[in-house]
């Protein structure tokens, strides 16, 4: 359905890649920026090994948390993985691992002693999900339910409302054909379970956030064929979860991956949409605003395939996106990272800095409330499959 955006990141997108499993616009050019509108890098606490940095959440300026996975060179699987930000350097934080083969997608908390990561984790070929919880001195995995055991089931982010309402999302397999589905989990203080779902096609969620206890939303795609891949969005009402309309780009697959909101009626989705006839990807940047969802102007760098995996949103005239970037036509090329910045008025690239020659990639962005200061996480390439953190901030 989809070709490879450089097998599109080694699969770090769109499956959990733990060696057995895995699934007209406007012209802009880059503006290099100063201030909160600049990047600068800052080195990670990261040994020398394969790395996959996938989520990041700030709590606070100096409560910050980085979460994926790792693979020391020579050994066998995968594991879990937890940098900290303590506001002057990054600390890797032990992190349990239950199996053979694990990995965190995503990664939000409450307070400083209530923080959530949720993933992925197998021992054979079925993955099954994986919850991990910070109380503010250790991380401790916390069982979370499956739909099948002889299915996949994927959590890849979660949002915190308070200590008893947390939501993880993620999509899963009843068997080992079935049709992925979407799976939404719920924290009541207690326990974690699956809540039902309102969308029954062939579909995923790769995003969640929430704005109160009942005001969340997620994001994803869901099937329209058997060729072409529509947005998917829905939303939880502090009672039921139920599907919410939004655009479609005909005869263009499409995807969403990320989702942040500042206000009820401020909320932006990222993703990407494929065209089969050209091979390229482009960003795709969805806003509702309190009413309903557009889609918003693409400014993109001519001969480029650009993706945009995560977001976070300010203000209503601040929002952050990043992802990747690929500046050729030649499918073989090293990708670069690739942040945009909405003023309001419209979305800009912003120069970025690349750490390789051989790729870079971003997946994650986040701010502390009442802070303009920026985080995003990713990993830079070294030779053509490993890796190592790539982490930069805006402002001093």
């Amino acid at each position: 359905m989809q070709k490879p955006f450089r097998t599109f990141l080694i699969g770090l997108v769109t499956a959990l890649c733990l060696t057995v499993f895995c699934s007209t616009s406007s012209f802009a050019t880059a503006m290099p920026t100063t201030g909160c509108d600049s990047w600068t890098v800052t080195s990670s606490s990261n040994p020398q090994n394969i790395t996959a940095d996938r989520g990041i959440a700030a709590l606070s300026p100096n409560d910050i948390w980085m979460v994926g996975q790792s693979n020391t060179s020579g050994t066998v699987g995968y594991s879990t993985m937890a940098q900290h930000w303590d506001g002057k350097s990054w600390s890797i934080v032990s992190t349990p691992n239950p199996t053979l083969l694990q990995s965190l997608y995503g990664v939000a908390g409450s307070a400083s002693n209530d923080v959530w990561a949720v993933g992925a984790q197998s021992a054979d070929y079925y993955a099954q999900t994986l919850t991990e919880h910070w109380n503010g001195q250790v991380w401790s995995v916390v069982p979370s339910p499956n739909v099948s055991s002889t299915g996949h089931s994927f959590l890849k982010a979660v949002t915190a409302v308070s200590s008893n309402d947390a939501w993880a999302v993620g999509y899963a397999q009843a068997g080992f054909r079935s049709p992925s589905k979407p799976l939404i989990e719920h924290w009541d203080g207690t326990s974690w379970s699956i809540i039902p779902n309102p969308d029954t096609s062939s579909s995923s969620l790769n995003g969640v956030t929430a704005i109160s206890a009942n005001d969340v939303w997620a994001v994803g795609s869901y099937g329209v064929n058997a060729f072409i891949d529509a947005p998917l969005i829905e939303h939880w009402d502090g009672t039921n979860w139920s599907v919410v309309n939004s655009p479609t780009l005909q005869g263009i697959n499409t995807k969403l991956l990320a989702v942040s909101a500042s206000s009820s009626k401020n909320m932006w989705a990222v993703g990407f949409g494929f065209d089969d006839l050209s091979g390229n990807y482009s960003t795709l940047m969805m806003h509702w605003d309190g009413t309903s969802w557009s889609i918003a102007q693409n400014p993109v760098i001519p001969q480029t395939s650009a993706q945009l995996l995560g977001v976070t949103t300010l203000a209503s005239n601040n929002v952050w996106a990043v992802g990747a970037q690929m500046n050729s036509t030649d499918p073989t090329a090293p990708l670069n990272t690739l942040t945009m910045h909405w003023d309001g008025k419209s979305w800009n690239i912003v120069t970025s800095p690349n750490l390789s020659t051989d790729g870079n990639i971003l997946q994650g962005v986040t701010h502390a409330s009442g802070s303009e200061q920026v985080w995003t996480a990713g990993d830079t390439f070294i030779g053509y499959e490993e890796l190592d953190s790539l982490i930069m901030h805006t402002c001093p």
